[in-house]
């Protein structure tokens, strides 16, 4: 995957996008696993898209994503903090009563 990401980066970012918008649980886990690379590798600029994908799987119930998608807000928060935490403030206020957006704002 390192390869992929480093010779093709837009194309892996397309197949993270399609892999977050499934509707396959085990689809979005996969695309969750590919994004902390990323971030990590200091290429990723592209930081409001991966926030919308991760409002719409924080929306959903608490599912087995959970660890994922907790990850990845860690890695954020690192990384941009200011920009994470407008972006769980924002979640928050549009998701109204949530409870999943409550948990991740929580940890």
């Amino acid at each position: 995957m390192a390869r992929f990401r480093d010779e093709y980066p837009e194309a892996y970012l397309g197949q993270i996008d399609a892999w977050l918008s499934s509707e396959e649980k085990h689809i979005n886990r996969i695309g969750l696993n590919a994004v902390t690379p990323l971030l990590e590798s200091g290429k990723f600029e592209d930081i409001p898209q991966l926030f919308n994908q991760l409002a719409k799987l924080m929306r959903g119930e608490l599912t087995p994503l959970k660890a994922d998608i907790l990850g990845i807000i860690e890695v954020l928060a690192l990384q941009a903090p200011d920009e994470t935490a407008y972006f769980l403030g924002q979640t928050k206020k549009s998701a109204g009563e949530n409870a999943a957006i409550s948990w991740y704002i929580r940890k």
